[in-house]
């Protein structure tokens, strides 16, 4: 597995991507959610 994955470093973003799903949710009209949210998500987070 890779490091960037390990339980103790997904703990560690825990934070970062629970902000980042909220920011991207927050802004979703109803429009398109892969367009919106899904491809946003890893460049934002």
């Amino acid at each position: 597995m890779n490091r960037g994955f390990t339980l103790r470093a997904m703990a560690h973003r825990r934070n970062v991507v629970e902000e980042t799903c909220r920011e991207l949710l927050d802004g979703f009209t109803g429009g398109d959610f892969m367009t919106e949210v899904a491809y946003p998500f890893p460049a934002a987070s």
